[in-house]
């Protein structure tokens, strides 16, 4: 029977729920540390070539192309966001 749906959890907390295809990225996807979980997911969130989502309780999982990388981090910390 194919797996449809699946959760992740560490240290008590549901980090993701959904399918496995998401889980498989082409690319590696970027790990991220930042001060202010809610306001940079929300910040980058808004942005339709990336991809982002939370992982843990500091860290952003962020899909995007190499290119984009040094503006996303430029965008934070010019929003106050230390990363």
């Amino acid at each position: 029977m194919p797996l449809h749906r699946v959760g992740i959890i560490h240290e008590g907390r549901l980090l993701y729920e959904g399918g496995p295809e998401a889980l498989v990225a082409p690319t590696d996807p970027y790990k991220v540390g930042v001060n202010d979980l809610s306001r940079a997911f929300e910040l980058l969130t808004g942005d339709p070539r990336l991809t982002v989502s939370r992982n843990g309780a500091s860290f952003l999982r962020i899909e995007a192309e190499a290119e984009s990388i040094s503006a996303l981090n430029a965008l934070l910390v010019a929003n106050g966001i230390k990363v």
